[in-house]
């Protein structure tokens, strides 16, 4: 899987399989936006469980977009 073609369905089924390394690589290879952009379609227990695979300084850039967004 190329990470920059990544889709909220595929990184839904990373996380349903219980591949989280798989999709932390995944989401740690986007710009901020596109997790945010990516966060925005997925189930609200996915998305939860996407940001905590994120490392801290990600999930800072990604809350801002996030927050930015509202």
């Amino acid at each position: 899987m190329t990470y920059a073609m990544l889709d909220a369905n595929q990184l839904d089924d990373l996380i349903s399989d219980g591949q989280l390394g798989a999709a932390a690589t995944a989401l740690s290879a986007l710009p901020a936006g596109d997790i945010a952009a990516l966060l925005d379609r997925l189930s609200h227990q996915a998305r939860g469980v996407a940001f905590r695979l994120l490392p801290k300084d990600l999930a800072v850039e990604v809350f801002d977009d996030l927050s930015a967004g509202s």
